[in-house]
C-alpha cells in the first residue's frame, strides 16, 4: 500500500509548502501560518471546515484569508 503524502496547501491562492509534519488539525495549520482563525476560511479537499477538524488523510487545504473592516 502507498503511504500518503503531504497535502497541497494553497494560502490566498498562492501555492505554500507544508515544513515539517503536517499539522494535525485546521486550529494547528492555521496557528503554524500564524493566521487567526477568525480570519480566515479554510476549505480541506473542496469543503469548508472548522478550526478542530482533523487534516488526516487530507489531499488539498486552502486558506482564504476574509478582508473585513471600515
Amino acid at each position: 500500500m502507498k503511504k500518503a503524502g503531504k497535502p497541497v496547501l494553497v494560502v490566498d491562492g498562492r501555492p505554500e509548502k507544508l515544513e515539517g509534519r503536517a499539522p494535525a488539525s485546521v486550529r494547528g495549520l492555521l496557528a503554524g501560518l500564524k493566521v487567526s482563525p477568525q480570519e480566515a476560511l479554510v476549505r480541506v479537499d473542496g469543503h469548508v471546515r472548522p478550526d478542530d477538524f482533523p487534516l488526516a488523510g487530507a489531499r488539498k487545504i486552502e486558506v482564504i484569508r476574509v478582508v473585513f473592516g471600515g
